[in-house]
């Protein structure tokens, strides 16, 4: 590993540690037994029970998988130094993770999964202009993903967030129209109903 890649992953270690400790020393008495690792949810305020009268959404956070998994070892490293970040709710601190990723490993499904985490992560830390950003170079650079419809649905609610609803609408709509079984389609349908009709068509001129 360059001695540059290994600085930054020693700091990233090195975070996560902090993390953990101030996690541990501000838990209530008696929490440290029972509570395990936080996991990363649907971000506040997304399509689930009890809103909009969508579904829960699933899967929310993919995990790695063979494609999105590097085969280098210090790429794997560097990732899963972001994903543990992450995990931790270092949000900031993950997508540094996964941005010095990119640079050094730009291509391939693991460069795909690190460009949506950094959205994810905006997502997850209430930064709706960033991750609507985020979503929509995601759709730019990998338009054949599987997780297209992940990243429609979020970038269509971030963008609503930000008060761009009409892009956001034609976010939704690909979801319903291009992906009737994915996961994310009814919360797709239910953010589209909370918005009503769209702009009616202009009517022709006459002759």
């Amino acid at each position: 590993m360059a001695r540059k890649e290994l600085i930054v992953v020693l700091i990233l270690a090195l975070l996560v540690i902090l993390g953990a400790t101030v996690r541990f020393l501000t838990a209530p008495i008696g929490a440290a037994a029972s509570r395990s690792r936080p996991k990363l949810t649907r971000p506040a305020g997304s399509p689930g029970k009890g809103t909009a009268g969508g579904p829960e959404r699933a899967p929310l956070w993919p995990p790695l998988n063979e494609r999105t998994t590097p085969a280098d070892p210090d790429a794997l490293r560097l990732l899963e130094a972001g994903e543990t970040l992450a995990s931790e709710s270092l949000f900031d601190a993950a997508i540094a993770a996964y941005t010095h990723f990119l640079e050094s490993w730009p291509e391939g499904g693991p460069a795909e999964m690190a460009l949506l985490r950094i959205a994810q992560c905006h997502t997850l830390a209430k930064r709706p202009k960033e991750a609507a950003d985020g979503y929509e170079l995601f759709l730019r650079r990998h338009p054949e993903s599987p997780f297209r419809p992940l990243a429609l649905l979020w970038g269509g609610e971030s963008l609503l967030r930000i008060g761009q609803p009409e892009l956001a609408r034609l976010r939704l709509s690909e979801v319903v129209a291009k992906f009737p079984s994915s996961p994310f389609v009814e919360s797709a349908k239910a953010l589209l109903g909370a918005l009503g009709p769209g702009p009616a068509a202009p009517k022709a001129k006459a002759p």
